[in-house]
């Protein structure tokens, strides 16, 4: 029997298809300001969004699908349907001249979503996160330093038996030297402590026999080193 099942959102269901489907709309509130000085830009934000007819996977009532379903996979298939869902949030960006050589940069977001029929967190919604920049330069040479840190994220929704993540944190380094306006190097190092981690967005693995169990997330990049020279002309 044909059906029109797709491998849905990696998360190791199946989904069936709806023809009935509705059109998502939005509804959003955004709430923020901006002062910039010689020295300080900040501008933080709240938002609010209100959501008809989120399209989101529901378990299937269909028995026939179901059986096959559970044949193909040992689990019932999950449909998709129109529900409502409510999103918010907020994020900060700032800009800090610390000297007149050394500048200061730092985002910071944090978001909820839920699903309203339920009352249920949504499927990936991303944890809570803050990156921090701080760059030297002169006239040829710039020297740069990032923090990534990422929040656990125990929101996590049940019925894409999604799992919670473990927060996380890593350095990256850069700098580039400027011969003059033609000729350029660079070097950067990324996650330079090789920290061994995933992220609650990161992918899903679905292939038997690797390092990863199916149905676990896959680990980011380790270390990585790079080195660019650029000519123009």
């Amino acid at each position: 029997m044909p059906l029109g099942i797709s491998a849905g959102l990696a998360d190791g269901n199946n989904y069936l298809g709806n023809l009935a489907l509705n059109e998502e709309t939005a509804n959003q509130v955004d709430l923020g300001f901006s002062y910039q000085s010689a020295q300080l830009t900040i501008a933080p934000r709240i938002f609010y969004q209100s959501i008809q007819d989120y399209i989101v996977g529901s378990p299937s009532e269909d028995a026939v699908a179901n059986m096959v379903s559970t044949m193909m996979s040992g689990s019932s298939p999950l449909q998709w349907q129109n529900t409502d869902a409510t999103i918010w949030g907020a994020d900060v960006l700032m800009t800090a001249q610390l000297t007149n050589r050394i500048d200061l940069g730092m985002t910071a977001s944090w978001v909820r979503g839920t699903r309203d029929d339920l009352n249920q967190p949504l499927y990936r919604i991303a944890p809570a996160s803050l990156i921090t920049q701080l760059h030297w330069r002169d006239e040829n040479l710039t020297l740069s330093i990032e923090s990534q840190l990422l929040a656990s994220q125990q929101q996590v929704s049940e019925i894409q038996n999604e799992s919670p993540s473990a927060g996380a944190g890593i350095i990256n380094l850069s700098s580039q030297y400027r011969f003059n306006e033609n000729i350029s190097v660079s070097f950067s190092a990324k996650n330079v402590f090789d920290k061994i981690y995933q992220t609650h967005l990161g992918g899903i693995n679905c292939v038997a026999e690797t390092d990863v169990a199916v149905g676990e997330r896959l680990y980011e990049t380790g270390r990585e080193l790079s080195a660019n020279f650029t000519l123009l002309w």
